[in-house]
């Protein structure tokens, strides 16, 4: 199996299998993450650009066990390594990864500690316009629940980036869930008083005299991001205040086969 034409085959299958919350808690339990993060160590481009659209695939949604064991395994830094890859495929499935990872509150300050606030307010910045940047902007957004990960936001620019992507009414599907953002920064006086500064009062009047409507605007879509389901939610909260019990998937995967195991 160490044949990298064979190997990226494997991790297609894989990939395609990853195609339900079902099936990738199933994946999960098999014990297929550890393999699959050893193979974003290879050098091949063919197989590390599949190998990092599987993790990408294998994450979305990304349930507790999962991300527990990218965290265990060395994943985040890895994945963070491969975010500023040549090849963009591989930089595009890594990023992904990443943003997915942050749909679990207790992996975020790993994720920012790694470096992956830079590389989302780096990639929203250079494509605001592409079809992962809404999934980007929901991670950055993620990560502001965190005071560790505020601190982080604000010095890599984040504090501009989502302001002017609030402006954008390209953005406005996404305009409460960044509002929502910079509501964590409320007990930050530096980061109020330069939000302050960069004119963020005019921008929520705005906001607030449309929604009260005062005024009539052109019809631009939904005006916020869907709801998060209250599973994701209770996931996705700061891990500032860590829950009283065990995150979920602390066991042990199950014995994975050893066919797969062998990559």
């Amino acid at each position: 199996m160490e044949d990298a034409e064979c190997l990226q085959t494997v991790v297609r299958t894989l990939r395609i299998l990853s195609d339900s919350p079902a099936h990738r808690r199933l994946l999960t339990a098999q014990g297929c993450v550890s393999p699959l993060l050893a193979l974003l160590g290879r050098e091949e481009s063919g197989l590390l650009g599949a190998a990092a659209r599987a993790t990408a695939e294998l994450t979305r949604s990304c349930c507790a066990p999962c991300a527990l064991q990218v965290s265990r395994h060395g994943g985040i830094p890895r994945l963070a390594s491969l975010a500023a890859h040549g090849e963009r495929a591989v930089r595009e499935g890594a990023l992904t990864a990443l943003g997915n990872l942050c749909g679990q509150g207790f992996v975020r300050p790993s994720v920012g500690g790694a470096g992956g606030i830079g590389l989302l307010v780096e990639a929203l910045r250079s494509e605001s316009g592409s079809p992962s940047a809404p999934a980007h902007l929901r991670a950055l957004c993620l990560c502001c629940r965190e005071a560790v990960n505020r601190a982080r936001v604000r010095e890599e620019g984040g504090l501009d980036l989502l302001l002017a992507l609030l402006k954008e009414p390209g953005h406005r599907a996404s305009h409460s869930r960044i509002i929502g953002a910079l509501l964590g920064f409320f007990y930050d006086q530096h980061a109020m008083d330069y939000l302050h500064v960069r004119g963020l009062v005019p921008v929520l009047l705005d906001k607030l005299v449309t929604l009260a409507g005062l005024r009539q605007t052109p019809h631009l879509g939904p005006c916020s991001s869907p709801p998060e389901e209250p599973e994701e939610e209770r996931q996705a909260a700061s891990f500032d205040y860590p829950p009283e019990r065990p995150i979920d998937g602390e066991e042990l995967p199950q014995e994975a086969s050893s066919s797969f195991l062998s990559l």
